[in-house]
């Protein structure tokens, strides 16, 4: 009799220890094995195999599926990651956002900014104003932005050589003492100028006409081109680029 209830004993110790190796094994914890076990680990694929041997006896198997797992186990393994693609840790209390649309007070559209969740949660996810942005995301948003500045840049300076060997001329109506009629405008240099340039090389937004001077009396123009003359002209491709041009207005016969 002694021996029976012995012998049960130990039967249910071993599967208690299976029950341990199985949940062990499959949140990928070797630490939670019990020292005194005797169980040895071993990687084989994508699967923990747990190997008990003794002098008695000996058993392998494989982990459990998450069906089978106590509730707290459970529970553990469906914790998300923190960060992340689309996803934001908090930062003192914030989270990391970037905007899509200009909220006043916020910021504009492309500005990496932090606000509160509540704030984020009710204002500018429901209105689409902005996206949760990773520290990684940022990374990589500044690399493309960098990589588009020095190409903008280098194509700007491409243009400009062009434009500063250009003369441009623009043919007016105008009476007798030279004075043209309608004028010329900034607008109307620019697009004349285009005509005379490959397609696509002023349409950036940063093309604008900076002055036009006389090119007798250097005096600059603080309205449209009205009288017949030879201008020296000076345009803004980018930034950090801007070129002079010569303009000539002639009467058109």
């Amino acid at each position: 009799m002694m021996f029976a209830v012995l012998a049960f004993s130990i039967v249910l110790g071993c599967r208690s220890i299976e029950n341990i190796c199985a949940d062990a094994a499959f949140v990928g914890h070797s630490h939670l094995l019990p020292k005194s076990s005797g169980l040895l680990v071993d990687k084989l694929n994508d699967a923990d195999i747990f190997t008990a041997s003794s002098k008695q006896s000996s058993f392998s198997m494989r982990p459990r599926n998450a069906n089978t797992l106590p509730r707290a186990m459970a529970l553990y393994m469906a914790r998300p990651k923190k960060g992340g693609k689309g996803s934001s840790a908090l930062k003192n209390g914030k989270v990391q956002v970037k905007m899509t649309k200009f909220v006043e007070g916020t910021g504009r559209v492309g500005d990496i900014v932090l606000v509160a969740p509540a704030f984020w949660e009710n204002k500018l996810k429901k209105t689409s104003s902005a996206v949760l942005i990773s520290d990684e995301e940022v990374e990589t948003d500044n690399a493309l932005k960098s990589q588009s500045e020095a190409e903008a840049l280098a194509t700007a300076k491409d243009v400009g050589e062009k434009v500063s060997n250009t003369v441009l001329e623009i043919k007016k109506k105008a009476g007798p003492n030279g004075h043209i009629f309608g004028g010329v405008g900034k607008k109307t240099v620019v697009d004349m100028l285009k005509m005379q340039l490959p397609m696509g090389c002023l349409d950036s937004k940063a093309v604008k006409i900076k002055s036009i001077k006389e090119e007798e009396s250097g005096k600059e123009l603080k309205h449209d081109v009205k009288e017949i003359g030879t201008y020296d002209v000076r345009i803004c491709l980018h930034k950090d680029v801007g070129v002079d041009f010569k303009m000539k207005v002639a009467p058109d016969s």
